[in-house]
């Protein structure tokens, strides 16, 4: 007779830290140039996972948070205070700028764990104009990552 001991784990990842925050660099209203869609102030945003469960194929990841009432696809402005900014968003997207996250989550992409069972996740926040007129003022935004194993 041979008895036969095992676990079986869910496929996983460790994060860096549940979670980070990421300073845009100050920008003036004017930069903007009066025109919806113009992007400023882009930021390289890199996320690390470690200890990978070996085996494991492929981490898909999905971004989500609060849509822009004035352009859907970018995240919100969530400032709080009187004195938060008005017709500017926070675009998202993965580092080639082929990506780009949309709040409802509908977009995803893939990584493939190196040899280390790591995998590094590269991408790019900024602003955005959501009108074609930014009033100045503070600026928050909320994205949620959600990472599925396989």
């Amino acid at each position: 007779m041979v008895e036969i001991n095992t676990l079986v784990v869910a496929a996983s990842c460790t994060s860096e830290s549940s979670s980070k925050t990421v300073e845009l660099p100050r920008v003036s209203s004017k930069d903007f140039h009066a025109r919806r869609g113009t992007i400023v102030g882009l930021r390289n945003v890199v996320i690390k996972l470690t200890d990978c469960t070996p085996m494991l194929d492929k981490i898909t990841l999905s971004v989500s948070g609060l849509a822009d009432e004035d352009l859907p696809s970018m995240f919100k402005n969530t400032a709080s205070s009187q004195e938060s900014a008005i017709g500017v968003g926070l675009i998202f997207m993965d580092s080639k700028r082929k990506v780009q996250f949309n709040p409802d989550g509908s977009v995803t992409k893939t990584y493939k764990p190196d040899a280390q069972n790591n995998a590094v996740m590269d991408f790019i926040a900024g602003y955005i104009a959501t009108r074609d007129e930014v009033i100045p003022g503070t600026f928050k935004s909320y994205v949620t990552m959600r990472y599925d194993y396989e």
